[in-house]
């Protein structure tokens, strides 16, 4: 299984930029780059947006798609012992969530 900062620095070389110019569109410094590429650093969610958004490829290819079921799966058993005022909660924030990230590829499912 191919990792987050592998992919990162295969698509960016693929669409034959440095990390340079990756760096000044994400408004990044290059070691913040490089540390992503390493497996130093851990991008947010948001970074995750900006870089497909950037490089033109989707989030699932940036993150795996098997590494976002997995994520998905532990974040569903985690949920599943809370109560119904704490499950209220994490659908607010979820809802809250979409909102800031805008439509999805993937809302039509």
């Amino acid at each position: 299984m191919t990792k987050f900062s592998e992919r990162l620095r295969q698509t960016r070389q693929e669409k034959g930029w440095n990390q340079e110019q990756l760096a000044e569109a994400m408004d990044l410094s290059q070691s913040a780059i490089s540390q992503f590429e390493k497996g130093l650093r851990i991008p947010t969610p948001a970074n995750i947006t900006k870089f497909s958004e950037i490089l033109g490829v989707s989030r699932d290819t940036l993150v795996g798609e098997e590494e976002m079921m997995t994520e998905k799966v532990k974040l569903m058993r985690s949920i599943q012992s809370l109560s119904p005022d704490g499950l209220k909660r994490v659908k607010d924030y979820v809802s809250l969530v979409k909102k800031s990230e805008g439509p999805s590829e993937k809302a039509v499912q």
